[in-house]
């Protein structure tokens, strides 16, 4: 398995997915929000440094607003003067000394899937890939280039040749890359250090403004469905079991890729139902569900942290996962749900 295939994708370390003009001589800009790669008064310095005036408040007159986060008002004011608004742009990973045009906006993206050929005969394809896209063959360490495949991981292989080295070697030290791991595998080990994706993203400090620019191709929403008289958010509206299995196929009609069903309000005040009554919830939407289910129409979700209730659902209906809010199901449910291969 090799971690390369299309479920995340961010506007990387260095780039912004908008037109990347940049202020040049005698034109007039403001800055707004908290930048995340310079303080103001660096950023302000370099803008004057390329010729361009800095303005504390904005007019008709201003060319570009620059936001950082939370730009609050201006940036509201400059949409309605029709003011040209950039995002910051972060740096490029380079070397001491790189020319300044080296500093180009990119996009990176990681790619998840199978392969049946060896890394090594992959890395060819991956190079021919590069060549037939327009890489030039030689070039410049850390020069901009039109596109670089590289193999990141392979599930648990640890591989050290003068042309390949897996993990990639700077994989630990990207943190554009560690981040669109933990989103796309986050219980994944990484191999040598031995530590989850998950982990070493939350503990990296780098990660946290990548997430503020990522996407992903093909996103998967969960649709909830509150079989309760009292939820807070549509309490009493599908309490009906006719009622909450439409409005769960009307959910994956709609762009759902799985259904949570829940029959126990947990909302401030609430009164903890006994697993008799959550089942009883839950049993005629699960009956009326269970055809799509087996049919793979339909994926559920079963939120309950009653083993008694979780066990039942598996004995007698397909469903896929098993949302447990506090976390502390006993060995033997645990061990049902792993035989049962439910999350």
């Amino acid at each position: 398995m090799i971690k390369l295939s299309s479920s995340s994708a961010e506007i990387g370390i260095g780039a912004t997915e908008k037109k990347t003009d940049k202020p040049s001589s005698d034109e007039l800009i403001a800055f707004t929000g908290k930048l995340l790669t310079m303080s103001r008064e660096e950023a302000k310095a370099r803008a004057k440094a390329l010729g361009a005036k800095i303005s504390s408040s904005l007019s008709t007159k201003t060319d570009y607003l620059i936001i950082g986060e939370n730009p609050r008002s201006k940036y509201k004011k400059a949409v309605e003067l029709g003011i040209e608004i950039l995002d910051e742009e972060t740096k490029a990973i380079l070397p001491n000394g790189a020319p300044d045009e080296w500093n180009k906006p990119f996009l990176n993206m990681v790619v998840y899937g199978s392969c049946l050929v060896s890394p090594e005969e992959l890395l060819k394809g991956l190079k021919q890939i590069e060549y037939d896209i327009g890489r030039t063959q030689v070039h410049e360490k850390w020069a901009p280039r039109v596109i670089d495949l590289d193999i990141l991981l392979w599930d648990n292989l640890i591989l050290n040749t003068p042309y390949l080295t897996i993990p990639h070697p700077e994989l630990m030290n990207r943190p554009f890359l560690l981040h669109l791991m933990a989103m796309l595998s986050p219980m994944d080990n990484i191999p040598v250090v031995s530590k989850t994706f998950d982990t070493v993203a939350y503990n990296n400090l780098n990660t946290k403004d990548c997430f503020l620019k990522s996407f992903t191709l093909s996103p998967k929403f969960v649709g909830i469905v509150n079989i309760t008289p009292d939820s807070f958010s549509d309490g009493g509206l599908y309490y009906d079991s006719d009622q909450a299995t439409k409005q769960a196929l009307k959910l994956i009609s709609d762009g759902a890729s799985i259904v949570d069903l829940g029959a126990q309000s947990t909302r401030p005040g609430s009164s903890i139902q006994p697993s008799k009554v959550e089942y009883a919830r839950l049993k005629p939407v699960l009956d009326n569900l269970s055809h799509y289910m087996k049919a793979n129409d339909i994926k559920v979700s079963i939120d309950s942290f009653w083993p008694d209730v979780i066990l039942n659902v598996l004995e007698h209906y397909s469903v896929t996962w098993i949302n447990d809010v506090k976390g502390n199901l006993d060995d033997n449910t645990l061990k049902t749900l792993q035989v049962a291969d439910v999350v």
